[in-house]
Order: structure tokens, then sequence, then C-alpha cells
């Protein structure tokens, strides 16, 4: 894996996110919420903005946006240990479907 600033998107509310990412079960008769087999999860409860995750990983605002973003690997890596590092914060995540 290059260090392209490609990695795992992420968002400040997944209310803002296009309704094929929405889970369908959250549809709320505007927000078009139509992913199947889908959840939603918050990591960290802090602001939204640039730093790292863990040693392994960062979060870096996409171009032009302050509430989406993209979590990736802070040194070239491949595929399956950027998956593993990712995995080794999933004791960190929260269901946020509210």
């Amino acid at each position: 894996m290059l260090l392209n600033r490609k990695g795992m998107s992420v968002s400040e509310d997944w209310r803002n996110l296009p309704g094929h990412l929405i889970p369908e079960e959250l549809d709320d008769g505007r927000n078009n919420a139509r992913g199947k087999g889908m959840r939603v999860y918050v990591h960290g409860s802090g602001r939204f903005e640039e730093m790292n995750v863990t040693e392994q990983l960062t979060m870096f605002l996409k171009e032009g946006s302050r509430s989406n973003g993209v979590v990736a690997p802070v040194e070239s890596s491949d595929l399956q240990r950027f998956q593993a590092n990712l995995a080794a914060t999933r004791s960190d995540w929260f269901i946020d479907e509210n």
C-alpha cells in the first residue's frame, strides 16, 4: 500500500452521509437511507480534526471538507496490516444510531 491519502472514509456525523451509506433502518423519510446490513459506529469523543488515531493510523480531512476524512496508515503498509491496525481499534468503537 502506498501512502496515497487513501484508507477508510470517516465522517463527523452519519446524518450527513449519502443515503447508500446510511443503514436502511435509520430511514427518516428524508435521508434516503438504503444501506443494507450496515451499522454506524463512533470512535472517540473529541473534536473531528486531523490527528493520529494510534501509532500506526492517522486521520486527515478530505480536501475541501471539515466534516469528512480518511483514516490511513502513518507509514507504508500492506492491506492486511492496515486492516489489522483498524481492527485493533474495535474495542473503542460504539454504535451511534440515534
